[in-house]
């Protein structure tokens, strides 16, 4: 596989994932406010760091406009890590501070996202490929791993997220409306025909999630991921476009498309590496040493 190739879109994925988070945090906001106004959390530090009661902390407006630029500022610290990602390598290793800043950042929207939801947890999950995309790229930057080990771990980090897709299609726990809604409208079917599209769905997220460590089986497998970590991803959009209001389902809907980018682009990465054939968006020079490892 070429190395030069799997980096490149490794960078693209992280790029867009980030970018995704980005938008989220300047155009629509996200609610850390489910933090900073959780008394359980932060209501004796508010007693120790201010003279105010805890009535007069929520109401303050201060508070609440610090809260706003804070999380501007989130939003511009995921800028930095999706470009960081462009140029990290070698000899330019300092890019890994807003990279891991921006990880950081992203497991406490993980938290936020399911914080009080025991029975979401598992589809927290489905965050392995977005924050996992990150952690390949420095992995791959910092260590150049052999190609087959560097695919274990994209296969890890897929087979959790694929887990993750099945273990709600299936319905082993409560299955969030937006699935059902998305299959229905996307696929143009009844409650009952888009419940039944959702397990069969579910069933091929588990056994490709197992495929994809059988060899005989892996390209089928990932194949599959490809093709249905796109379709899951772009759904948001199809699902959600009107044509009455354009502009207004793009700006919603688009960022949750980017932020799944590693949805697919992961599993077409192990599949590049598994075949072994190189990608035509970055041509191999013909001075350049051919190598086994995913990554220059």
């Amino acid at each position: 596989m070429n190395r030069i190739s799997v980096l490149l879109l490794l960078r693209i994925c992280v790029l867009l994932t980030f970018l995704g988070r980005t938008y989220e945090h300047l155009r629509w906001g996200v609610n850390y406010r489910e933090i900073f106004w959780n008394y359980k959390l932060v209501g004796k530090w508010v007693a120790r760091l201010s003279d105010k009661s805890w009535a007069e902390y929520v109401s303050d407006p201060t508070v609440n406009a610090n809260i706003d630029i804070m999380i501007q500022g989130i939003g511009i610290v995921f800028a930095l890590a999706g470009f960081a990602a462009l140029f990290i390598n070698q000899q330019r290793k300092w890019l890994a501070i807003p990279i891991v800043t921006g990880i950081l950042f992203y497991l406490v929207l993980v938290w936020l996202h399911y914080f009080g939801f025991v029975n979401r947890l598992p589809l927290a999950l489905e965050f392995s490929a977005q924050i996992g995309c990150s952690l390949l790229l420095l992995y791959a930057v910092f260590k150049n791993p052999p190609a087959e080990k560097f695919n274990l771990w994209v296969k890890i980090v897929v087979a959790l997220t694929f887990v993750a897709h099945g273990f709600y299609a299936c319905g082993f726990t409560d299955r969030p409306a937006g699935f059902l809604n998305m299959t229905m409208r996307g696929f143009g079917v009844r409650k009952d025909l888009a419940i039944d599209i959702l397990i069969i769905a579910g069933i091929l997220d588990f056994v490709a999630a197992l495929g994809i460590f059988l060899k005989p089986a892996q390209r089928i497998a990932f194949a599959y991921c490809i093709l249905w970590g796109f379709a899951t991803a772009f759904a948001r959009i199809y699902a959600n476009y009107y044509d009455y209001r354009p502009w207004a389902s793009l700006d919603q809907w688009t960022w949750k498309f980017l932020v799944r980018t590693s949805h697919y682009m992961l599993p077409l990465i192990g599949y590049l590496i598994a075949t072994g054939k190189p990608l035509s968006l970055v041509q191999r020079q013909e001075s350049a040493p051919t190598s086994a490892n995913p990554t220059a």
